[in-house]
């Protein structure tokens, strides 16, 4: 977790001195007291958080689990073009075996599985993570109201009440208002991802139980899944994610 510092800030940060007390407990390694950063050169505040292994207590700055997560789904979309061109090449016979075919979708699928739980994790994160320490949620319905605080929120409303109704309150304006084209694409992609953590039989298809969801695999669009992934998260944290070459080679 990172903030760019003003001038004025870093000037003032820069020229404080620690105190006897503090370079006493940094030298005892007795961190229990505070939250460590860093400040680097380029003004920025870095949060960090405190490890020890048993022998020793390590400094580690704080990543973003939002970012880790969109850029590991970033990763697998050109992976899965990739072992999706090779697994059509493996399925002419004429040139191939069939174990290389069986080979080359269980490495597809893979990657899909890896993008689609990764883009999801980004995406449910960043929702957690938008819910203030204080904040409330008020369930009204004709009988009565349940009131939920910010750990309860995240642990037992559903993930389409949370985006459609939580986070807007949260942030005084609604993505799927202002962009229903793009918020359908959401909801299509959490069914998807559904289907694949919670992986079921569909009796209806026997014996090839998995043609329905092995088919969405096959068809699915991920390049404009991820694009409306990026433009949810930007939409209520601008700038979020600044780059994103997704489609690059794509």
């Amino acid at each position: 977790m990172s903030k760019d510092v003003t001038d004025d800030g870093y000037e003032f940060m820069v020229n404080q001195k620690p105190t006897q007390e503090s370079i006493k407990k940094f030298k005892a390694g007795d961190f229990k007291d505070y939250i460590p950063h860093i400040l680097t050169d380029k003004q920025t505040f870095i949060q960090c958080f405190k490890y020890n292994d048993g022998q020793k207590t390590y400094i580690i700055p704080e990543p973003n689990p939002i970012v880790i997560y969109f850029s590991n789904a970033q990763v697998n979309l050109a992976d899965i073009k990739e072992s999706r061109e090779k697994l059509m090449e493996a399925l002419n016979y004429g040139k191939g075996d069939l174990g290389n075919a069986m080979n080359s979708f269980y490495n597809f699928f893979g990657h899909v599985s890896n993008y689609v739980t990764s883009l999801f994790n980004s995406l449910e994160a960043f929702l957690n993570h938008q819910i203030p320490n204080d904040f409330e949620y008020k369930r009204v319905s004709k009988k009565n109201t349940e009131i939920y605080n910010k750990e309860q929120i995240q642990r037992q409303i559903q993930f389409e009440e949370k985006i459609k109704k939580v986070i807007p309150q949260v942030k005084n304006k609604s993505f799927h208002r202002h962009h229903a084209h793009k918020f359908e694409t959401i909801l299509r992609f959490k069914e998807f991802r559904d289907e694949i953590v919670h992986t079921k039989v569909d009796r209806k298809t026997a014996p090839n139980y998995y043609k329905e969801l092995f088919t969405k695999s096959l068809d699915f669009d991920y390049l404009k899944t991820i694009f409306t992934v990026k433009d949810y998260l930007n939409y209520y944290e601008p700038d979020l994610i600044v780059k994103c070459d997704c489609g690059a080679d794509y």
